[in-house]
């Protein structure tokens, strides 16, 4: 399924809206380094042009003056990172939509 470029800027408009307020991303937004975003997007397929566009508008629109580095990043079968799904039920996991990785990085 391909994302027209409007609604690639309203979904990821949506997802920062949801995401810059959690507390836990609120010392990696104060820092002046770049911040590192990767899209995911379920299918082996690549990112669409318009997507892409959409995607940059909304990240311009959200994030003004601050330094972003976007990667795009298909979603595959199977799992890829154990910090979701089953192995990591059980886990002493903090709910949220950001998970902290370290200092300045985080999935959001």
């Amino acid at each position: 399924m391909t994302l027209s470029a409007e609604s690639a800027k309203t979904l990821v408009t949506k997802a920062l809206d949801s995401v810059l307020i959690d507390p836990r991303i609120q010392p990696i937004m104060r820092t002046r380094r770049p911040l590192s975003i990767t899209i995911h997007k379920l299918g082996p397929i690549a990112f669409h042009d318009e997507e892409v566009h959409g995607i940059g508008e909304a990240m311009e629109t959200k994030l003004r003056g601050q330094a972003v580095k976007i990667a795009f990043l298909p979603i595959v079968a199977g799992e890829t990172i154990a910090a979701f799904g089953p192995p990591s039920q059980g886990r002493a996991m903090p709910g949220g939509r950001g998970l902290k990785l370290s200092a300045d990085t985080a999935l959001l």
